[in-house]
């Protein structure tokens, strides 16, 4: 057979397709700690984790979600926890970058709601709490099935604080699963962490159970 009877070692190409993609990962940590601004929630992940947050006194200091791990004491276990950005009245229609915002409460299967439970605070932690399950719920109300637990900060500024913890217990919105737990802690003085890295760490047990 003559060489230029033989089959091509290759033809012409034609131009190929390209795509462009965007993914977005769905679960960004164990646990999600939601709150309004300036709740603590930042100074509470340096607490109860290995994270290294910014923290500074003026709002929305946390822009990103930023992840900690949290070592149970009494065992090996551990869970990542995410602090998200703060959100504010009106994030449902996108106020403070509220949907940019709360597009991450959908992204862990636990959320902590953090509550400054100090005489300083803005509002009543019953107030903030409200709001906050308010704005999630409108988001997205499936987001309000998720298991949760309530955590107050800042212990350390008010003698009342486990009063205002114990209003906030007794006023819980009907439309939400009934929190797991309440813990009362102080970043400042290490008061009650111990006891949430324990309600945390309980909280990932719970969603490998569920998931047998």
């Amino acid at each position: 057979k003559r060489r230029r009877d033989a089959l091509p070692r290759h033809e012409p190409g034609q131009p190929g397709q390209r795509v462009q993609v965007e993914l977005e990962l769905m679960t960004i940590a164990d646990v999600a700690f939601v709150g309004a601004p300036n709740a603590g929630k930042s100074t509470l992940l340096r607490a109860v984790s290995n994270a290294a947050p910014k923290v500074a006194s003026y709002p929305f200091t946390t822009l990103q979600p930023f992840v900690g791990m949290v070592h149970n004491p009494d065992d090996h276990s551990q869970v990542q926890v995410a602090d998200l950005p703060g959100l504010v009245d009106g994030a449902s229609r996108n106020v403070g970058l509220g949907h940019r915002f709360l597009r991450h409460v959908a992204r862990a299967p636990t959320l902590a709601y953090v509550l400054d439970c100090s005489q300083f605070a803005a509002q009543h932690p019953v107030d903030v709490f409200a709001m906050l399950v308010r704005e999630v719920g409108l988001y997205d109300d499936s987001l309000l099935r998720k298991r949760c637990i309530v955590v107050g900060t800042k212990a350390d500024e008010e003698s009342e604080a486990e009063a205002r913890l114990a209003e906030v217990a007794a006023s819980v919105p009907a439309e939400i699963t009934p929190p797991s737990a309440y813990r009362l802690v102080s970043a400042h003085t290490g008061a009650g962490i111990t006891e949430l890295q324990r309600a945390l760490c309980a909280s990932r047990a719970r969603d490998v159970l569920e998931s047998l």
